[in-house]
Parts: structure tokens; C-alpha cells; sequence
């Protein structure tokens, strides 16, 4: 019979492991799975597999490019994490929800592709990703997580297409939060930004700027407010 499952932590530590073929029948890759596979180059997930589970595919620190099927709808807690040479990942229409850390610590990641699909990203899903230029998050993302880009150095631009969220913390310092009602504790608009950066686009979704709030971007030079801005 064609294997449908393994069992959490099947491989885990399998530090010398330097190949393996997953069965085209399997339905997911659980819970540390193949955690600290650490001589790993590479790992092709069948289009039978439907979710990541937590830490799946974390401390797999020869991995440099990750291919996602379109069958996958969920990338768990901690499932990449540590995947420090992982350089570029596209994750695919079909996944809905990014947990939390699920790319903490990939610190040569330089971009990363969020579909339409996704409706919420968890708490420090991209934190220390050091390499990170830039991301934009998609309209469809209606619960964004805290410090998800704490510690991202080389973050200069990150677009927020539309945000639903109610409830977002502040980053550690790195970005600012407009809210659109100054009387309200409800973030209803966002606008995220680095203080390093040195040219600033404002969405047209902020309708209001309040008070300090460029305070101490010493390095902006130039700055587009839209009309919306009252």
C-alpha cells in the first residue's frame, strides 16, 4: 500500500541524512518531521501534501531554495525556522495561513512572495529574515501577528495593500503605526515603516497622520502624502 503518513519527529536529528524521496501519497509532513536535518540540500514535497506542520522543516540549514506545491493549504508553527541558507521561497495561491515563526531566523531570505489566498500571517513569521528588502502584503490578510519584521536590518519597503486587523503590536522601534481614528484603540488603517529608510510613499488608504509620527527618521529625504490624508 502507498504510505499516506509518517509520524511527528520521524527524522529528527538525522544530521547526516543527505537525500530522501517522499512517497507521492502522503497527505502532510508533520510536526518535526525532518527537523535539524542539517546535511539536507533539498527536499521535494509531493502535490499530495496539504499542510507543513510545526518545526517540519526547521534547522534545515543546507536548504537554499523551497518549492511549495499548490496543494499545500497551511505552513505551521516554527516550520521553516533556522533554514539560515534558504535564499527564496514562493508560497503558493493555495495556502491560507503562515503561522507563527514560520521563517524566523531564514537570514539569507531576500524576497518572499505572500498570494492572495493568505488571510492571516502569525507572530514573528519573518523576524530576524536580516537579508529581507522588501514585501508586500495583500488585501486578503486580514490578521497580521506582532514583530512578524522585528529585526529585519535590510527591510526598507513594506507595502500593506489593505489590513483588516484590529489588533497589531508595535515592532520594536522599527515601524510606525498611523491609525485612522486618533480617538479610537482599533488600528483600522496601518502603515508600517523603518526609520532608516530615505524616501517614503504613503498609501492611500492612511487618512489620518498623527502627531510625532516621523519622529526621529533621520535618514528621510523625501516623502509623497496622498490626497487622502485630511
Amino acid at each position: 500500500p502507498s504510505l499516506t503518513s509518517i509520524g511527528i519527529d520521524t527524522f529528527n536529528r538525522c544530521t547526516t541524512l543527505t537525500e530522501i524521496n517522499i512517497n507521492s501519497s502522503l497527505t502532510s509532513i508533520p510536526d518535526g518531521a525532518f527537523s535539524w536535518c542539517q546535511s539536507l540540500p533539498q527536499i521535494n514535497i509531493p502535490s499530495s501534501v496539504t499542510s507543513i506542520g510545526a518545526g517540519a522543516l526547521s534547522f534545515c540549514r543546507s536548504f537554499t531554495i523551497i518549492e511549495i506545491p499548490t496543494s499545500v493549504i497551511l505552513i505551521g508553527y516554527k516550520a521553516f525556522e533556522h533554514c539560515s541558507l534558504l535564499t527564496s521561497i514562493t508560497i503558493p495561491s493555495s495556502v491560507t495561513s503562515i503561522g507563527d515563526s514560520a521563517f524566523n531566523y531564514c537570514s539569507s531570505l531576500t524576497s518572499i512572495t505572500i498570494p492572495s489566498s493568505v488571510t492571516s500571517i502569525g507572530n514573528f513569521a519573518f523576524s530576524y529574515c536580516s537579508k529581507l528588502t522588501s514585501i508586500t502584503i495583500p488585501s486578503s490578510v486580514a490578521s497580521i501577528g506582532s514583530q512578524n519584521f522585528s529585526s529585519c536590518s535590510s527591510l526598507s519597503k513594506i507595502i500593506i495593500l489593505s489590513c483588516n486587523e484590529k489588533h497589531i503590536e508595535y515592532f520594536q522601534d522599527q515601524f510606525l503605526i498611523y491609525k485612522n481614528d486618533a480617538s479610537s484603540d482599533a488600528y483600522d488603517t496601518l502603515l508600517w515603516f523603518k526609520p532608516t529608510a530615505n524616501s517614503l510613499t504613503i498609501p492611500s488608504f492612511i487618512k489620518i497622520i498623527g502627531s510625532y509620527a516621523l519622529c526621529g527618521c533621520s535618514s528621510l529625504t523625501s516623502i509623497t502624502i496622498p490626497s487622502s490624508v485630511t
